[in-house]
């Protein structure tokens, strides 16, 4: 088991049993990843992952959610980040 699967056991962020996910695919595991972001060292062994794993210019969170992963992988990689926002800001 890789580091990242071993970590996310262990802080009780990934939960096993049938899922239907926001997609409507089903699954057999979920990720709580916002349970997660809330681990200081969990966070950041998934920010090493994501910078070692994937080349990217810029590393895209969804508002509210995604933002602290975001952050996260941006200061890892030292990549700029953006944030997606379900509707426009008016201002």
């Amino acid at each position: 088991m890789n580091p990242l699967a071993r970590e996310l056991i262990a802080c009780h962020a990934v939960e096993f049993g049938s899922f239907t996910l926001a997609s409507g695919a089903t699954s057999s595991y979920y990720i709580d990843i916002k349970s997660a972001a809330t681990q200081p060292a969990l966070l950041r062994t998934i920010a090493r992952t994501v910078a070692k794993k994937y080349p990217f210019e810029v590393i895209a969170g969804g508002a509210v959610g995604g933002v602290p992963l975001a952050v996260a992988v941006s200061l890892e990689s030292g990549r700029p980040y953006a944030i997606i926002r379900a509707a426009t800001k008016d201002h």
